[in-house]
């Protein structure tokens, strides 16, 4: 990776590596880059993933039709 300092004007070329061993020793660093992908994460999820495709009313249904069968289980 290529940087150019801002104080000395020099590129440098910087190994991921080395960047990843930075952030491993600090402890901001690594609390930064966290919220950073935590924040992308969060920004990729549409509402339209989050919502289940749950037909509720097949549900109830199903439900109550148990319930009335342990119920009558339960009367004979």
């Amino acid at each position: 990776m290529k940087e150019t300092c801002p104080h000395c004007g020099k590129d440098h070329d910087i190994s991921i590596k080395k960047i990843l061993e930075w952030i491993d020793h600090s402890g901001k660093l690594r609390s930064a880059v966290q919220s950073a992908l935590m924040r992308r994460a969060r920004d990729a999820v549409t509402p339209e993933s989050q919502r289940r495709n749950v037909d509720y009313s097949a549900l109830a249904r199903k439900s109550h039709e148990a319930r009335r069968k342990n119920k009558e289980k339960g009367s004979q």
